[in-house]
This record gives C-alpha cells, sequence and structure tokens, in this order.
C-alpha cells in the first residue's frame, strides 16, 4: 500500500496541473497465491471523454515507458 501512495505523491507532484481535480483511489486486490496487489487509481470523471483526455496528457507527460492509463467502468 506504501508504494501506491508514494507513486501517488509522484504523481501528484509532478502532474499538479493534471491531477489536481482529481481524487486517488488505492484498492485492494487479493491475487490469492501471488498475494495482496494495490491499485492506485485516479478518478471521479465526469465523462468517458475527460477520462480519455486525461489518459492521453498522462502518458504523453510521463513517457508511455515508465507510466500506463487504463480506463475503468
Amino acid at each position: 500500500k506504501e508504494s501506491a501512495e508514494r507513486y501517488w505523491r509522484y504523481i501528484s507532484s509532478n502532474n499538479g496541473d493534471l491531477v489536481r481535480n482529481y481524487q486517488k483511489f488505492i484498492t485492494v486486490i487479493d491475487l490469492g497465491r501471488r498475494g495482496i496487489f494495490y491499485r492506485l487509481q485516479i478518478g471521479n470523471f465526469s465523462t468517458q471523454d475527460k477520462a480519455e483526455r486525461f489518459c492521453r496528457e498522462f502518458i504523453i507527460k510521463n513517457n508511455k515507458e515508465e507510466s500506463d492509463c487504463i480506463i475503468l467502468d
């Protein structure tokens, strides 16, 4: 969980203009024998278009090899 929190601090300090209007959500995923996984989500987009625009800008700004953006319903 601390890793997800640390990544949120990194994202928000380097992408304040992109994330300032959104919330972080850290969800716990139990992968059984593989352990517990913590997923960082940024959200509460008012439209699908805004989420897609956010992802495009985030990936461009943060280098595709280092970051990814997946839209969840």
